[in-house]
């Protein structure tokens, strides 16, 4: 019976390991740049309960069994839309294709995200909704109007009557983009996985072009989230199905021994 309940905890555990997934992406449905988070419950090994060989009235068993261990990690790994909405502010950005903004924490770290709904802020930096500095930094001078950014990257605005370049955009780049590990705030750290981030202009090395104007969508389908949710739903109540009738079978196994 031990190993009928360890094996109903297992399931317990996993599937609500992919309900509180499926629950964030929904939660993320109308997030700039969020990248749906694709999910695996992984567990510790499990524990062998019938060794190799084993004959039972004359009859060889399977080789062997085991139960599975509890599930001591998940992955999600996070996938991106392509799909761009457009939106009112000029310092707005989509990225037409692949690659990620470069923005500073405040450790000073480096982090990378889709959700390019930058805004200027008192010092005339182009940062995030979070405060989050835009890098390389575009700083815009005091009085300036009509600013504007190219597909290219170049930031331009009128200043003193004359149009000027303040400055060019870069996107970061990774080997496999899956591997982000996701922050607070919408942003996202390199890890082994992703492979080291490769900094290039819009447009060339293969990165994608800038959309001024506009916002790249989440990667959350609702009817592939409620999927999701009915699937993990299904498998929590047959766990918990599990549990009940191992517990009664313990049960009744104690008194038939008292």
């Amino acid at each position: 019976m031990d190993q009928m309940l360890v094996a109903a905890q297992n399931g317990l555990a996993a599937q609500n390991f992919l309900l509180g997934a499926a629950a964030d992406n929904l939660a993320n449905l109308n997030t700039a740049g969020y990248g749906r988070r694709i999910t695996a419950a992984t567990g510790g090994g499990g524990t062998r309960v019938r060794p190799p060989g084993v004959v039972l009235m004359g009859m060889g068993l399977k080789p062997s069994a085991s139960v599975p261990g509890p599930v001591v990690s998940g992955v999600a790994a996070p996938t991106f839309s392509a799909a761009i909405t457009g939106v009112s502010s000029p310092t707005a950005l989509a990225i037409a294709g692949a690659g990620f903004f470069q923005v500073q924490l405040p450790s000073g770290q480096l982090a990378y995200t889709r959700a390019g709904d930058f805004r200027v802020d008192a010092r005339g930096q182009l940062v995030n909704p979070q405060g989050y500095r835009l890098v390389p930094p575009i700083i815009l001078p005091a009085g300036a109007t009509q600013v504007a950014i190219a597909g290219d990257g170049a930031v331009t605005a009128v200043v003193g009557g004359a149009s000027t370049t303040v400055g060019h955009i870069t996107l970061a780049l990774f080997p496999n983009d899956a591997g982000l590990v996701e922050q607070s705030g919408g942003v996202y750290l390199p890890s082994a996985n992703s492979g080291a981030a490769v900094v290039a202009a819009p447009g060339t090395r293969g990165a994608g072009t800038l959309v001024a104007g506009a916002l790249n969508a989440s990667g959350v389908s609702v009817s592939r989230e409620m999927v999701a949710l009915i699937q993990a739903s299904s498998a929590y109540s047959l766990s918990a199905k599990l549990m009940t009738t191992a517990q009664v079978l313990d049960s009744a196994t104690t008194q038939m021994n008292a």
